[in-house]
């Protein structure tokens, strides 16, 4: 004799989810509300906090009519952007680029005018206030029979180390990176 299916409203249903407390589904539904663009409740970090957590967005380039190394960032995370650029470093520049360096400073690399030596510039660690405070650039040389630069490249490897790549007057492709941290 076959056997005959039960009727579908007594099938055993799919799981449905517990019954949820209200006060946990009234949480979640007031972070869902939560207009965008207004801040996460974790404004202030604990004391300890890495520089890259601490840390604004910015953005860095070249002053063409002075050929300055200029740069402008929020006065604090989140924060209001300043009117005026401020200078990186003293002289004139060719080209430029930026990156991050293992903890999240801005590192730059640019061609000082009149040399074909790059130069590496980071934040300073220690910086304090409002006043963006930048290393002393440091020569870190120029690829052999290199007379200019066509483009200009920084990223960090998995370890963390910087890694400048380069293209020069004749199409060749330099790299050079970062021996320690």
């Amino acid at each position: 004799m076959a056997k005959t299916a039960e009727p579908k409203s007594k099938a055993p249903t799919a799981k449905t989810p517990a019954a949820v407390p209200r006060t946990a589904s009234k949480a979640r539904e007031s972070a869902r509300s939560r207009r965008p663009g207004t801040a996460p409740a974790y404004q202030h970090m604990p004391a300890g906090a890495s520089f890259f957590e601490l840390s604004r967005l910015m953005v860095v380039g070249i002053d063409s009519a002075k050929g300055q190394l200029i740069q402008k960032a929020q006065t604090s995370p989140n924060g209001p952007w300043p009117s005026a650029w401020s200078v990186i470093a003293p002289g004139a520049w060719v080209i430029m680029t930026a990156g991050l360096t293992k903890d999240g400073r801005v590192a730059v690399v640019a061609q000082p005018s009149g040399t074909t030596s790059l130069s590496f510039i980071t934040e300073d660690a220690n910086q304090i206030g409002p006043i963006d405070k930048w290393t002393a650039p440091v020569g870190i040389g120029a690829p052999p029979g290199a007379f200019s630069y066509q483009k200009l490249s920084m990223a960090r490897d998995a370890d963390g180390r910087i890694e400048i790549f380069l293209t020069d007057n004749l199409g060749r492709v330099w790299w050079i990176y970062q021996t320690r941290m």
